[in-house]
């Protein structure tokens, strides 16, 4: 087996160089070519895998089945998951969004691509009260593509998600990690409980719903710096 990667910067390296290995000159001069590489992420949902999808230009994680159905959650998508759960698995995501904000520091997970072992950093922290944690493992919510996932999985999601944008992006520190858990966070409270309002209006968020919002993938770019102006 091979060495666990110290460096967690290196699983993002590792998908770039395999996706250049298998990508002709053909299909790398198409921006819609993408791979699937073999990425084993262990998670609690019954006959549920998380797969990536490589684009030259970027990364991206679904949930998908035995049988092809897959889905992509979008953060809008994430965040009307947590929005639209029950009060004690809402109470639950917020309460680990928010310890991780303020200390993020927490445990490195294993997982392999191409059997080669790499890790990630779980928003959840070490000591995390287990009985909490089960509260996730006992419940899941239902996909448009007729998948069931526990709301644990959710977390991995957000996990793999937040890394992401850090390691894509190392010069700007913790902030883009932060950022990313902020937005879940309070937008999820803003639009479940309307906590953040005033600070959003300040920031001249504009106070409709959440698809009419990020409409396009391009506003989340100049919009999301808002989060960084919110002290929580």
């Amino acid at each position: 087996m091979e060495k666990v990667i110290e460096k967690n910067l290196e699983w993002i390296d590792h998908l770039d160089a395999l996706f250049t290995t298998n990508a002709s000159t053909v299909y790398r001069n198409n921006p819609s070519f993408y791979y699937y590489p073999d990425v084993q992420i262990e998670i609690e949902s019954d006959n549920i895998n998380i797969i990536c999808r490589k684009l030259e230009d970027r990364t991206r994680f679904l949930f998908g089945d035995c049988y092809g159905r897959r889905i992509y959650f979008t953060d809008v998508d994430i965040i009307n998951i947590i929005v639209n759960s029950k009060k004690e698995v809402y109470d639950v995501i917020c309460d680990i969004l928010m310890l991780y904000i303020s200390n993020p520091i927490t445990e490195e997970v294993n997982f392999k691509i191409s059997d080669q072992d790499f890790y990630y950093k779980s928003i959840v922290g070490n000591s995390y009260d287990r009985d909490k944690l089960e509260v996730l493992k006992q419940n899941s919510f239902e996909t448009t593509a007729d998948l069931n996932i526990k709301y644990i999985d959710l977390i991995t999601l957000i996990s793999l998600i937040i890394n992401k944008e850090f390691l894509v992006d190392m010069s700007r520190g913790t902030g883009r990690v932060l950022r990313q858990a902020k937005k879940f966070l309070i937008l999820s409270k803003f639009y479940k409980e309307s906590e953040f309002l005033v600070e959003l209006k300040n920031l001249r968020y504009p106070l409709k719903k959440i698809e009419d919002v990020y409409y396009n993938s391009s506003i989340a770019k100049d919009l999301d710096v808002i989060f960084d102006k919110i002290t929580l």
